[in-house]
């Protein structure tokens, strides 16, 4: 499931030269498990050669967790205080000794939204997106990319990792909602967070880190949750924990982790972010003249009913979950281009 391209309907591409493999060739599950479990690597364990080139051919880099925490606050800064000046601070964290930084509590995250009049809703279902997203680091921060140490679960800081935070913090173990209502907001916070990336190694990498971290909070809320409903007696809280998977999951979480492995083949995609179709696809029409097309006046018939325009079938496809119907990026693209003129 994670290496279905929804495009072509084919699995993704290498898209790189990597393991001896011809980069126009698609990923198939056999070339990264068993003997080729390490073909598949971080940009951390790879040799120097290897940076080099890849820097070289694809423009590849990486940015530090620090950096990319900074820049995230600096956009919650402007979200929530309308200011991304640093002195505006964030509510999820702060910097401390240049490149490390320290969680705030929960209750100053609750309390920066009733301040500040901001719907946790409404920050868990803004769309956010890394383009050319790489291993996804401003997607989540399971591990920090220099030197490969594991970031604990509550001190996360990429797009996703705050809007599960929200989430936590407030449909959370310690709250009245439920399981289900907290999953449920789990799956909205993976449906209006994306990413694309050319490099098909790279967009595995991002989508296995989005499907672990899933994993993570799921085990975190099993855990806490038993914790909390079995404080009086350490016998019954192991004789529960003997009814949890050995790692940590029940039974019913495997069918929930299918979904949301659905949504993140979905919302993680493989593009050519000059062209919005995937790699080494030439476009039959051009893309600012698609984006100008999509964006002109509608054309209706005799009728009154409008002509629908036609996107070619080589441009990336995505899903609209709010409307259950397949788009195009071109057309995200498109209207939002058209939303920001008028702003203007």
């Amino acid at each position: 499931m994670l290496l279905v391209d929804h495009t072509t309907g084919k699995n993704i591409l290498w898209a790189t030269d990597i393991g001896g493999h011809n980069e126009h060739d698609s990923i198939q599950i056999e070339d990264i498990v068993g003997e080729n479990g390490l073909v598949l690597r971080p940009r951390v364990r790879k040799s120097d050669e290897e940076k080099r080139l890849r820097t070289k051919k694809r423009a590849e880099v990486f940015t530090p967790s620090w950096v990319c925490n900074e820049q995230l606050n600096a956009a919650d800064s402007l979200w929530f205080f309308g200011s991304a000046a640093p002195s505006s601070g964030s509510p999820f964290n702060s910097p401390i000794m240049g490149k490390r930084w320290k969680v705030t509590d929960d209750d100053i995250l609750r309390k920066t939204f009733e301040e500040t009049g901001k719907s946790w809703e409404q920050y868990v279902l803004d769309d956010r997106i890394e383009m050319c997203c790489g291993e996804g680091p401003y997607l989540t921060s399971r591990y920090d990319v220099v030197t490969e140490r594991v970031i604990p679960l509550k001190q996360r800081i990429g797009i996703l990792d705050r809007k599960l935070r929200v989430v936590n913090t407030f449909v959370g173990v310690d709250s009245k909602a439920t399981k289900k209502e907290w999953a449920d907001w789990i799956i909205k916070a993976y449906k209006h967070t994306y990413g694309f990336e050319w490099q098909g190694d790279n967009l595995v990498l991002t989508r296995e880190a989005l499907l672990y971290t899933l994993i993570d909070n799921l085990k975190a809320y099993n855990l806490n949750k038993l914790i909390k409903n079995n404080k009086g007696s350490i016998r019954t809280l192991l004789n529960k924990i003997d009814e949890i998977d050995f790692d940590g999951l029940y039974l019913e979480d495997y069918e929930y982790i299918k979904t949301v492995c659905h949504i993140i083949s979905w919302n993680f995609w493989q593009m050519d972010g000059l062209t919005a179709c995937p790699p080494y696809t030439k476009p039959s029409i051009k893309l600012n003249a698609l984006v100008a097309a999509i964006n002109k006046p509608k054309t209706r018939d005799l009728f009154g009913n409008i002509i629908p325009l036609e996107i070619p079938l080589e441009y990336c496809k995505l899903m609209d979950w709010d409307e259950n119907k397949v788009t195009t990026y071109v057309e995200v693209y498109a209207s939002a281009i058209k939303d920001r003129s008028h702003e203007c």
